[in-house]
């Protein structure tokens, strides 16, 4: 999503032991730009649809400019998680969906001078993907589905795996011991 906090944790964690992530930002939460109203886009956005509810944390606020270009120097890449964090299958045109998942990917690649070749959706459940939106997706983005790559996400103390791919248990073991240098996780 672009929280503060992943970058905080990166910057702590990860870079000291050489580990690259991958960060999945919005690009309408991300920058200097929602420094102010931040807390109301996470949770008319990020919670919207979501069960978790809408209580927000100060480790919610988005990630500045600065961070992100610090975590594009420091090695880590970045993809789209679209601008605004709908339920894309909530969407009521093409267009809508469009926007979301390519404004998402073009503003942040000229924000930040890099090239977005991935996405992950929003809320990560079946319920919040479908064929049109995979499709739509598929058509201007390299990695969507397990057909392309497989991409495993750390969420909280439960790893799971991202996009359409399942992970087994020992899978899911290993995500959570510490890694070695040179490993690399996804964040959204």
């Amino acid at each position: 999503d672009g929280f503060e906090s992943s970058y905080k944790a990166t910057r702590d964690i990860l870079d000291p032991m050489e580990i690259k992530a991958q960060f999945f930002l919005l690009s309408d939460f991300v920058g200097d730009k929602n420094l102010n109203s931040w807390k109301g886009f996470v949770t008319n956005n990020i919670y919207k649809s979501s069960k978790i509810g809408a209580q927000v944390f100060d480790y919610q606020k988005p990630m500045s400019t600065k961070e992100i270009e610090s975590l594009i120097n420091n090695g880590h890449l970045m993809g789209a998680h679209t601008s605004t964090h709908p339920n894309l299958c909530d969407l009521s045109s093409k267009d809508q969906l469009e926007h979301e998942l390519f404004y998402s990917k073009k503003k942040l690649e000229k924000d930040f001078e890099i090239s977005i070749h991935s996405m992950a959706y929003p809320f990560g459940g079946i319920e919040h993907i479908n064929e049109e939106v995979i499709n739509t997706a598929k058509s201007k983005l390299s990695t969507l589905d397990s057909k392309t790559k497989k991409i495993n996400r750390i969420s909280g103390s439960k790893a799971e795996s991202s996009l359409f791919t399942k992970t087994t248990e020992s899978e899911r073991s290993s995500l959570l011991k510490k890694p070695k240098a040179g490993s690399s996780f996804v964040v959204r």
